[in-house]
């Protein structure tokens, strides 16, 4: 661009009369202003250089650099804008002009004029792409539609160039039989079109479509009208068998075998009693359940039952549940033995956390000396829920000085249990109030002398704290007489049943992941 500017400018300076000078740069300086490039401001400018008198010596040098400054910076604009531009200008004789070069810049001028209207057509050809042919459909047409997330029925329809009354027609004659509502991601549609000589749009012959795999729903056409019907889905339950070995987490590895996320929570609840799944899962570990499942003649899920059995193995040891129905027809769950799982109280009342700082003698973090602490700090995020551990009544609730906001949960004249440090109390929690085992009381955070957010937790035995992982917790129901032998029968049936099941395939594990 500097290169061009001088260019310019060393040609000006060549032409000797300085009436030719004059007549070149009110010519360019019309041709700007009828194109409307050039501002006022700077014709002015190229007038007053060009018609201004003759100034001492002292400033003319510097009047006309200012000058072949202007020109440099208009010339470059009109370089770079006038081959793009379709306009007329008026014609200019030139008269001869004692430049070497004015020959070869008029041959110049005049091939790119030439060139111009092919240049033109290229970027035309460029710019405006050529429109691919619509494609040609034939009626009649079958289709298999997935529902997207965040789609809708009537939008889902929409899109196969129905016209709005048949969509509306369509919706009106499903509901009869099923709210278009509840069509989710991940919902299956086929869907049957026609179209005749005389019509604009296609119609719907038929639609098809499962209401999460327990029901059929089908509309079809009868005459001008649109009918639905719904018909039950024929299933059969099985015991389903899922198990595999631990290379992440759990929850992954579970889900991934084909075990329902909905049964894989209260699993781990029931595992809490005798496992910490923070620190005693490792990598290698592995699993076995065998739960109901009710499934379609195809193999897909639609509805799951209980888990009947479920085992961990880890390092070395195997940790058991039966999941036994009692003659009221309740369920709980038991070890080998019969004995209930459910312990008076949990061992860690907040879930995914790692201890921070155990029971015992330690440096306090913010006094700086050592001292009793009397607790187990669980490092997690504010705002993480925490339960009771058991069964029993609020004593206190409220800020509480270094505790922060505190809960004091009374299980027995024997055990209570303390929870300190909370963002916010859970609903209804207050002094009196009757909570159960895995309520909600709060949440962690950080209040009182905290150094950051995590639950201090406390085991008071005759309102004396205890290291909690040192108390043998008291066990729940133990089956006794025909409740025993009953069970002893189901442990039998359960262990044939898991060494004969295999485990869930890895298309039988994407089949049993159906919408709940």
């Amino acid at each position: 661009m500097v290169a061009m500017h001088k260019r310019v400018i060393r040609r000006i300076q060549k032409m000797q009369p300085r009436e030719q000078r004059r007549r070149i740069v009110l010519r360019m300086g019309e041709g700007f202003k009828s194109m409307n490039l050039l501002s006022k401001k700077l014709s002015a400018q190229l007038r007053a250089s060009a018609q201004a008198p003759r100034t001492p010596p002292k400033n003319r040098m510097n009047r006309l650099r200012v000058s072949w400054f202007c020109l440099g910076v208009a010339s470059s604009l009109a370089l770079q804008i006038l081959p793009n531009i379709s306009f007329s200008l008026p014609s200019l004789s030139l008269p001869d002009m004692a430049w070497p070069e004015a020959a070869s810049l008029k041959e110049e001028a005049t091939e790119q004029a030439l060139a111009l209207p092919e240049a033109d057509k290229k970027i035309a050809a460029v710019v405006t792409p050529k429109k691919a042919p619509a494609p040609i459909i034939t009626y009649p047409l079958k289709l298999e539609l997935e529902v997207a997330r965040g789609d809708t029925l009537s939008g889902v329809l929409n899109e196969q160039h129905l016209s709005n009354s048949e969509v509306n027609n369509a919706i009106t004659a499903l509901r009869q039989v099923y709210n278009p509502k509840d069509v989710g991601a991940g919902d299956t549609l086929s869907l049957a079109l026609d179209k005749k000589a005389n019509e604009s749009f296609p119609h719907i012959t038929s639609m098809q479509m499962k209401d999460g795999g327990l029901h059929e729903i089908m509309v079809k056409r009868e005459g001008e009208k649109l009918v639905a019907s719904k018909k039950v889905i024929p299933t059969k339950t099985v015991v389903a068998h899922a198990g595999g070995v631990i290379s992440n987490s759990l929850y992954q590895t579970a889900t991934d075998a084909g075990l329902p996320s909905s049964m894989l929570a209260p699993l781990i609840q029931a595992y809490s009693y005798d496992i910490d799944f923070q620190r005693d899962i490792r990598s290698g570990d592995s699993f076995d359940v065998l739960f109901e499942r009710e499934q379609t003649a195809e193999g897909r899920a639609v509805k799951y039952g209980h888990i009947l059995y479920a085992a961990l193995k880890l390092r070395g040891r195997t940790v058991e549940l039966y999941n036994y129905q009692h003659k009221d027809g309740s369920y709980a769950y038991y070890n080998a033995k019969g004995e209930s799982v459910k312990k008076a109280l949990l061992r860690t009342p907040v879930n995914g956390v790692q201890i921070t700082s155990g029971f015992g003698m330690r440096r306090h973090p913010i006094l700086g000396y050592s001292k009793m602490h009397k607790g187990v700090d669980f490092g997690a995020a504010t705002g993480t829920p925490i339960y009771a551990s058991g069964d029993g009544v609020i004593s206190e609730a409220g800020p509480k000085g270094a505790y922060g906001n505190f809960v004091e949960i009374k299980h027995n004249a024997k055990y209570s249990t303390a929870y300190a440090h909370m963002s916010r109390f859970g609903k209804g929690i207050r002094a009196g109030t009757r909570v159960k085992q895995g309520q909600v009381i709060g949440y962690v955070g950080t209040t009182g002398r905290s150094t950051g957010p995590h639950l201090h937790y406390e085991l008071r035995v005759a309102g004396v704290q205890v290291n909690p992982s040192k108390i043998a917790l008291k066990t729940g129901n133990t089956l006794e007489g025909r409740e025993l032998a009953a069970f002893k029968k189901m442990k039998s049936q359960l262990s044939t049943q898991l060494a004969s099941i295999p485990k869930l395939s890895t298309q039988e594990a994407s089949l049993s992941k159906f919408k709940q």
